[in-house]
């Protein structure tokens, strides 16, 4: 499936998922997404990447593995100070639980998704996958 961009609305429902001020930031035709848990630690990250450069462009963002990932565009990891932002924030999402911001750690089941959850939305997704 190499290539294919996702229809319009596809993208446009996804992209809402991100904080408001970064969605201006990161590439249209990305299907970005962000759990709401993170939507703090990304309006920091925005904050900071704005100072350092104002009009800077993000490839895509989205969560993998129960970690935010961010990526630039173009050549990876070539702006230092961008990338020092990233690494940092990206290295933090393992400590925030991706539903509700709280402290939280990475989860693995046997079978399922690595998450980083909080000790109560843990329970709550074993809760729904028990169902």
């Amino acid at each position: 499936m190499g290539g294919h961009t996702p229809p319009r609305e596809i993208r446009s429902e996804v992209q809402l998922r991100l904080p408001e001020s970064l969605r201006s930031h990161v590439d249209p035709s990305s299907l970005s997404f962000a759990p709401p848990g993170w939507t703090n630690e990304l309006e920091q990250m925005h904050l900071r990447l704005a100072a350092i450069e104002p009009q800077y462009r993000l490839a895509e963002v989205k969560e993998k593995f129960g970690r935010l990932r961010v990526y630039l565009p173009g050549k990876p990891r070539m702006d230092a100070a961008l990338n020092g932002v990233i690494e940092e924030y990206e290295r933090r999402s393992a400590q925030v639980c991706q539903e509700c911001g709280a402290p939280g750690c990475s989860r693995a089941e046997p079978g399922r998704r690595i998450a980083t959850l909080c000790d109560s939305c843990h329970g709550v997704v074993e809760t729904d996958a028990n169902s």
